[in-house]
């Protein structure tokens, strides 16, 4: 009997130190990647600003190349929406909505991934003399719950690494656009480059 009660306080304290350490973990969780891309920002814009064109660079529609899509509302930009189902547990069910769509700098999406929780999206992009940085930022509000705080903690790693692999292949994409003609101001050499 001793021993099951020293088992149980035991259990007990180091319950009371889980919870307590999870009230000093983070409630928001931020994953942010960059990469340059060699086109213009346009090009790149274009390719976020659609949500038919995540179809050829998205990590998630790769992970499930047949799963049930709805497109509606606006066909580009403001008010774009999709809704997805996947019976990959590793995209799920869910939907994206463009709240904000300011050409050619930045896209501001809502995603509601449902019972996986709802995230903040923001895509920037800037000139750069290489050509254009994208960078992919999601926020999300994991609330209070102990578990979830400390399941946030691997977050970063986790799709982090699914935000690396859809930059790397949006950037295959926008590269292959052909460079149709060149101009010269100054000293700087730009290229056109045709809208797919």
């Amino acid at each position: 009997m001793k021993i099951f009660k020293k088992i149980l306080a035991i259990v007990l304290i180091l319950l009371a130190i889980f919870i307590v350490i999870s009230l000093f973990l983070p409630s928001d969780i931020k994953v942010e990647r960059s990469l340059i891309i060699n086109a213009p920002a346009y090009i790149v814009f274009q390719q976020v600003n659609n949500f038919k064109n995540w179809e050829k660079w998205s990590p998630w529609f790769k992970m499930d190349t047949i799963m049930e899509k709805k497109y509606s509302g606006s066909e580009s930009g403001n008010g774009s929406k999709i809704n997805w189902h996947s019976n990959n547990k590793n995209v799920g069910s869910g939907s994206m909505i463009i709240t904000n769509s300011y050409e050619p700098d930045s896209i501001l999406i809502d995603m509601n991934f449902m019972q996986n929780g709802i995230a903040k999206t923001k895509f920037c992009f800037k000139n750069e003399i290489a050509g254009t940085k994208i960078i992919w930022t999601m926020n999300s509000y994991i609330a209070q719950n102990p578990i979830s705080k400390y399941f946030g903690l691997f977050i970063d790693k986790m799709l982090g690494a699914d935000i690396e692999d859809g930059l790397a292949s949006l950037k295959k994409i926008c590269e292959s656009f052909p460079k149709t003609q060149k101009y010269e101001i100054g000293l700087t050499s730009k290229e056109y480059y045709p809208v797919k």
